[in-house]
């Protein structure tokens, strides 16, 4: 991510280092953490899913693979993707929800909050709390509250 800006205007690797710091106050699991920092290769660097396999594990790249969005890919579609990948780890919507908290600290548009604000409030924070993060299922509702809530309602 070197010389990448995030959309916020902030560093990309600082956005993948508060995605694995925020992942770190809810699991001291290695796997998930690296993972937390490697969110975004596939979709923003020219990684692949491979390279992280062989450098990282299954278990890493399992989880980085249930988290990226494919091109041309809807937010339904996504979402009952990592849905699914979820149901089979659960650390894939540890790592998901800990990326939506750190976007929802940062600005950014209120066309793209509000396409995110159901996907959010009805998909993430209902699959975190089912697979036992209601902690940090809470947290996220109460950043989507404040910040999705309103981009929604003022428009």
């Amino acid at each position: 991510h070197e010389g990448q800006l995030a959309a916020a205007g902030e560093t990309y690797i600082n956005h993948c280092k508060q995605v694995a710091r925020i992942v770190c106050e809810y699991t001291d699991d290695e796997e998930t953490i690296i993972a937390g920092l490697l969110h975004g290769t596939i979709e923003h660097a020219s990684i692949r899913l491979d390279e992280i396999y062989h450098k990282f594990g299954a278990d890493v790249a399992y989880i980085v693979d249930g988290i990226t969005t494919r091109k041309r890919e809807s937010l339904v579609s996504n979402y009952n993707r990592l849905k699914h990948y979820a149901l089979e780890d659960r650390r894939i919507i540890l790592v998901k929800m800990a990326d939506r908290i750190h976007h929802l600290t940062t600005p950014a548009d209120s066309e793209k909050l509000r396409r995110k604000y159901w996907i959010t409030t009805q998909g993430y924070i209902a699959l975190g709390r089912r697979l036992g993060y209601s902690n940090l299922a809470e947290r996220l509702k109460k950043l989507a509250d404040v910040n999705l809530y309103h981009a929604v309602s003022t428009n």
